[in-house]
């Protein structure tokens, strides 16, 4: 059974060794009781997985292992193709309007089918680089996707493969965008200069988002990253995301909100949390 927070519980010493992600400290950004649920509940918990996480990583694989010369153009979509029912193994929520396990077959496969090899003055650097840093002393880990070089100018292009089909607007891409800015730093650290641009290559909708990179941009990462993590160290209540929206208004909590896409499809900890339609009371 899981023990909720009491408030009580000092996470210090623990946190002072975690190596905290772009995803974890967003996961708490997003829902404080995630992020306790994830990494600070013992004896630790099995994450759940979702088909959208599922397919997003099968696609990452395949563009990883196309550009380091693994997989060919040819063969790429053939491995799409008989290799999907084997790692898309849970069923994509029913969606009134479409069929979601339908629609993200085919864009997986659209997508595939118009890959492109990189142009001649772009020379691939390296996929999936490990990132291990201090950031304000604080640890923080994590892969770029892809790092390029533009062989005219020297320049250094850092790419992140998005499943998303696209930013709700420019404060959502910024808000993405800052774990780019982040990766960033470890590309000064080992190449020995910032990149000078930002990529986000959107596959489900055949998009290119490309983000000139910015000092002060980078600084605004930093900060979020830094200040978040505070708020981690002094956080005490651990609150689910669905009371964190609505603390300042007036509802009734104990009436739990069922509807909340985030909570009952995507959220790894679903059926640990009250807030979910899977929550099992004795998992």
């Amino acid at each position: 059974m899981v023990i909720l927070p009491t408030g009580k519980e000092n996470y210090e010493d623990f946190l002072r060794r975690f190596n905290f992600s772009f995803s974890s400290v967003n996961s708490f950004n997003n829902c404080p009781r995630c992020f306790w649920l994830t990494y600070l509940q013992k004896p630790k918990l099995d994450r759940e997985e979702n088909a959208f996480a599922q397919w997003g990583t099968f696609m990452h694989s395949l563009y990883e292992r196309f550009y380091r010369g693994q997989l060919d153009f040819f063969d790429v979509c053939e491995e799409y193709d008989s290799k999907y029912n084997n790692q898309i193994t849970l069923a994509f929520p029913k969606n009134r309007w479409v069929d979601l396990g339908k629609k993200y077959y085919e864009s997986g496969l659209e997508a595939l089918e118009s890959f492109v090899d990189l142009p001649e003055n772009i020379e691939l650097v390296g996929t999936e680089i490990k990132v291990q840093l201090k950031i304000d002393g604080i640890a923080f880990v994590g892969f770029i996707d892809m790092v390029l070089r533009n062989k005219d100018t020297q320049d250094l292009i850092v790419v992140d493969h998005k499943s998303k089909s696209k930013f709700t607007s420019k404060q959502e891409q910024k808000e993405y965008a800052r774990q780019l800015y982040l990766y960033s730093l470890a590309v000064k650290e080992k190449f020995g200069t910032y990149p000078s641009k930002l990529v986000f290559n959107m596959f489900r909708a055949g998009q290119i988002v490309e983000i000139d990179f910015s000092e002060s941009d980078l600084q605004e990462a930093i900060d979020w990253f830094t200040e978040t993590v505070g708020q981690i160290f002094l956080e005490t209540s651990w609150q689910d995301k669905i009371a964190t929206e609505y603390k300042n208004k007036d509802l009734k909590l104990a009436a739990f909100k069922k509807q909340d896409f985030f909570c009952n499809e995507l959220c790894s900890m679903r059926k640990y949390c009250q807030r979910s339609k899977d929550f099992k009371k004795d998992g």
